[in-house]
């Protein structure tokens, strides 16, 4: 333990020891900000839209089946009203 502490503090010592480069970035920000926005990537808006299409679907099958009659004999005869039998 003692060996990565004292690793550190060396590590720790030289860092302080060197000198940060001075770079001056604020023309390329403002680039890049003034660059024209990118368009909504058509890749990942198809697939957001399926996946709110299949969302709406399971959402949908889940309160037909929550509503639908618990009785199998009842369903049938839901079923079979449906149908004109």
């Amino acid at each position: 333990m003692n060996e990565t502490l004292d690793y550190l503090e060396a590590l720790a010592k030289r860092a302080r020891s060197e000198s940060s480069p001075r770079v001056h970035v604020s023309a390329q920000v403002l680039a890049r900000l003034s660059e024209p926005q990118r368009r909504i990537d058509t890749h990942m808006a198809v697939v957001a839209l399926a996946s709110a299409a299949m969302a709406t679907i399971t959402i949908a099958v889940s309160v037909w089946s929550r509503l639908a009659p618990p009785d199998p004999i009842e369903s049938m005869i839901e079923v079979s009203s449906l149908l004109g039998l």
